[in-house]
């Protein structure tokens, strides 16, 4: 059985809870609509598909937003991410 998830805190529908070894992550409380829900900007390097394969060949990388099948965006590198 899964560890329950201690939350952090929460605002309407945003949830921030552990993340298990990555720390905190934002969460839903719902389902959202897939198009026109602004819920905060997401910075980094914008890699790719073959640019993540060549800079990750393990698999390894933790920060990516998938923007499509073509290109993600890479958080790891706090310099050029959102991270506080």
């Amino acid at each position: 059985m899964a560890k329950p998830q201690h939350t952090i805190c929460s605002a309407g529908d945003l949830v921030v809870r552990e993340a298990g070894m990555k720390g905190l992550g934002l969460y839903t409380t719902r389902n959202l609509p897939v198009t026109g829900t602004e819920i905060g900007e997401y910075t980094g390097q914008v890699l790719t598909a073959e640019a993540m394969e060549a800079k990750y060949p393990e698999g390894d990388a933790h920060y990516l937003f998938h923007v499509n099948d073509n290109y993600m965006i890479d958080a790891s590198d706090p310099d050029q991410s959102s991270v506080m």
